[in-house]
């Protein structure tokens, strides 16, 4: 004991046990090198909204989109900025309560974007709100999906 009073430091064993278990999940998450994200924002009173897409050198698995709409209508989401292109999904807002919530849903990698590639969705009513939930890997370990 010191003029400061005792320390009490961790010993090897106990800084392993408290440390071991955090540091072996993050190394294991930094290998497997997946990563499920998700966003969500506001529909700013239009009928269109484009997606934000993965940052450059990552590529995002779609697993969820949905979109409350101002009304009873039907979502379609195309995989590029615009509605030029054949979409990937359509689905019908259903109500529920005084809300109408459109939602599709992927089980497998059937929407796979890399490198930045946005998704445009286009409903029949105003989008209220939106949020999508994907898998994102770096673009070399794209086979992780």
């Amino acid at each position: 004991m010191g003029p400061l009073g005792t320390v009490d430091l961790l010993t090897n064993k106990e800084l392993s046990e408290t440390m071991g278990h955090h540091f072996d999940h993050a190394i294991r998450d930094w290998y497997r090198g997946l990563d499920y994200l998700q966003f969500a924002g506001n529909g700013n009173g239009t009928n269109t909204i484009t997606l934000p897409g993965s940052d450059s050198g990552y590529t995002w698995s779609y697993k969820l989109i949905s979109a409350q709409l101002a009304a009873a209508g039907v979502l379609s989401i195309y995989p590029s900025d615009n509605v030029n292109v054949a979409c990937v999904g359509t689905t019908t807002a259903l109500t529920n309560g005084t809300n109408f919530d459109a939602v599709q849903t992927w089980s497998g990698n059937q929407v796979v974007l890399k490198d930045s590639r946005n998704l445009t969705l286009f409903a029949s009513q105003i989008i209220l709100n939106w949020r999508i939930l994907v898998l994102q890997v770096p673009t070399e370990m794209q086979g992780k999906l």
